[in-house]
C-alpha cells in the first residue's frame, strides 16, 4: 500500500463521505470537482458523477484511475468526495429533483446503465440530448448504452457522432473499437484502438484491446507487444497480466509457449484482482497444467470453479475432471 502525508485540512469528512471500500469496490463522485493528489500535489480533477474503481485504499483515500477521453489522471480522491456506487442513484435523484440538467440526466442515465436498467438509462440519455445535443461524452454516454442492449449498429452512429463533435475525443474511438470487436471486424477496432493509442499514450487498456485483436488475428507477436505495453503503462492492469498469460500457456504456436512466465503473470493477476477472479485463477490453473504442475492445476481449478459465475460453472467444471484424470494418470506413471 502506498503511504501518503496528509494534512489535517484533508482528513476532515463531508456529507458524501463513503466507508469501507476496498479494493475493486466501485464509487461515485458527488463533489463538484474531486482533486486527485499523488505526492502532495494535485494529480486532476473528478467531475461529479464519474464513476471510479477503487485500486488501494489509504485510511479516507482510494488510489483511483481516471481517463476522460482525453487525458488520463491518477491518485488519491478523498472518501468525502465520493459516494459507494449502490448509493449513487438516490443521490442523483435528489440532485434531479432540485435542479434538472442535461448533465444531471447524463449522469443518471451512465449508473442506470451500470446497474442494468438499459431502457431507462437509454431515457435519461436521449433526456440529455434533448436539452441539450452539443456534448460530445453524452453521445459516447448513448453509444455504450445501445451497446449494452445488444444493438451495435446504432451505438455506432452515436460514436460516430461523438468523434464528429469532437474528432480528439478518445473513449469515442475506444468505445467504438469494442464494437468492430463485438461484430468480429478486427481490423476496424485495430484502426479505432490505434488512434485511441495515438490520442492518449498511456491507455493501458486499449493496448489490452489491441492486443486482444491481434491474438484473435493469430498476430501472436504483436499481441504479446501490446500486453507488455499495458503492463508497463499501467502496472495495476490484471486484464493485461492475464490475457498474455493465457497466450503463453495455450498459444497454437507452440515456439511461443513459456508455462513458467504464464503462472508468474497469472499469478500477479490473481494478486491484483484480490483472488476474487475466476477468470485470472482458471488462467493460473491453465498455466499450471501446461508447466506439468497438475497438482497445483486442480487446487486452482478447483477455486475457480468456487467463484465462477453460473454460466463458467459446467466449462470449469469440465476442465477440473480433465486436470484431476490427468493428475491421476501422472502419479500412476511414477
Amino acid at each position: 500500500m502506498r503511504t501518503l502525508a496528509l494534512s489535517a485540512a484533508f482528513i476532515v469528512l463531508g456529507v458524501g463521505t463513503t466507508f469501507g471500500q476496498q479494493t475493486g469496490d466501485r464509487v461515485v463522485v458527488t463533489a463538484e470537482s474531486a482533486q486527485l493528489k499523488a505526492n502532495a500535489a494535485s494529480t486532476g480533477a473528478v467531475p461529479k458523477g464519474v464513476t471510479l474503481t477503487v485500486a488501494d485504499v489509504n485510511g479516507a483515500w482510494y488510489w483511483v484511475v481516471y481517463a476522460n477521453g482525453k487525458t488520463t489522471s491518477k491518485g488519491w480522491i478523498a472518501n468525502r468526495d465520493v459516494i459507494a456506487f449502490d448509493k449513487a442513484l438516490d443521490f442523483i435523484n435528489g440532485e434531479l429533483q432540485r435542479q434538472p440538467t442535461a448533465e444531471l440526466y447524463n449522469i443518471r442515465g451512465t449508473i442506470r446503465s451500470e446497474r442494468g436498467e438499459h431502457d431507462l438509462a437509454l431515457a435519461d440519455c436521449n433526456e440529455a440530448l434533448r436539452l441539450d445535443p452539443r456534448p460530445a461524452h453524452v453521445w459516447n454516454n448513448r453509444g455504450n448504452i445501445w451497446r449494452a442492449k445488444g444493438d451495435h449498429n446504432k451505438a455506432i452512429v452515436d460514436f460516430n457522432q461523438a468523434i464528429r463533435l469532437d474528432p480528439d475525443y478518445q473513449l469515442a474511438y475506444k468505445n467504438r473499437g469494442n464494437v468492430w470487436s463485438d461484430k468480429g471486424a478486427f481490423d476496424k477496432a485495430i484502426v479505432d484502438y490505434t488512434e485511441a493509442i495515438r490520442l492518449t499514450p498511456t491507455d493501458a487498456d486499449a493496448f489490452n484491446n489491441r492486443g486482444s485483436m491481434h491474438m484473435q488475428k493469430g498476430a501472436f507477436d504483436k499481441a504479446i507487444a501490446d500486453w507488455n505495453e499495458a503492463m508497463r503503462v499501467d502496472p495495476k492492469f490484471a486484464s493485461a497480466y492475464n490475457n498474455l498469460a493465457w497466450l503463453l500457456a495455450t498459444c497454437p504456436d507452440t515456439s511461443l509457449r513459456d508455462a513458467k512466465r504464464a503462472v508468474e503473470l497469472a499469478t500477479k493477476a490473481c494478486e491484483l484482482g484480490q483472488w476474487r477472479n475466476a477468470g485470472d485463477i482458471d488462467t493460473l490453473a491453465t498455466a499450471y497444467s501446461e508447466l506439468g504442475d497438475l497438482e497445483n492445476a486442480v487446487k486452482w481449478q478447483t477455486k475457480a470453479l468456487e467463484l465462477a459465475p453460473e454460466p463458467k460453472k459446467t466449462t470449469y467444471r469440465a476442465t477440473l475432471e480433465t486436470y484431476k484424470t490427468a493428475r491421476a494418470n501422472q502419479e500412476e506413471k511414477n
